[in-house]
């Protein structure tokens, strides 16, 4: 107690714990900046959604079409973010996947709400960007949910690109 008193008492704080920090505080003091970009969240046809859910039959057709393998798609950092990830199985096929030109979308087939992976100012997006992907390799990207709009056991469909993964199903 005396060393706090004198002064004579320090913290340290490493870079990991700051960047941490930053990144929490920047979710939490500026949602508004998270929210989706378009004006209007655009209607999902019900009709002309395929059934590409995780535990379903279609993963081979996502491997076949677009050389990924869906691995996790479930709400993280207390629902404020949705953490997807996916194993390369054709680098090639999922070179779209690791653009830093692309901008990917998740939408929530329930609400039509429509969740952006939020670019930080000194780490940039968050999501793996690399100019060559690794078979077998699993990336990640993380979406923003700051509303809370897309909820354990919703459907949603992720788009980077021409690539679309349909009905996936949200895990906690």
């Amino acid at each position: 107690m005396n060393a706090l008193k004198e002064g004579r008492f320090k913290v340290r704080f490493g870079p990991a714990l700051v960047a941490c920090g930053v990144l929490l505080g920047t979710f939490t003091l500026s949602g508004a900046d998270l929210a989706p970009r378009s004006p209007e969240p655009r209607s999902i046809n019900p009709a002309a959604v395929t059934t590409n859910s995780i535990a379903g039959p279609a993963p081979q057709e996502l491997a076949a079409r677009w050389g990924i393998e869906v691995k996790a798609l479930r709400l993280s950092a207390n629902g404020n973010l949705i953490d997807f990830r996916y194993r390369v199985t054709d680098p090639e096929k999922a070179a779209i996947m690791g653009s830093a030109k692309i901008r990917p979308v998740l939408i929530d087939l329930d609400s039509g709400a429509q969740l952006h992976v939020p670019s930080m100012p000194k780490v940039g997006q968050l999501r793996s960007t690399t100019q060559r992907l690794v078979a077998g390799k699993i990336y990640t990207a993380l979406f923003a949910n700051p509303t809370g709009a897309v909820k354990k056991g919703h459907k949603v469909t992720i788009v980077f690109g021409d690539c679309r993964a349909e009905n996936l199903t949200v895990d906690e």
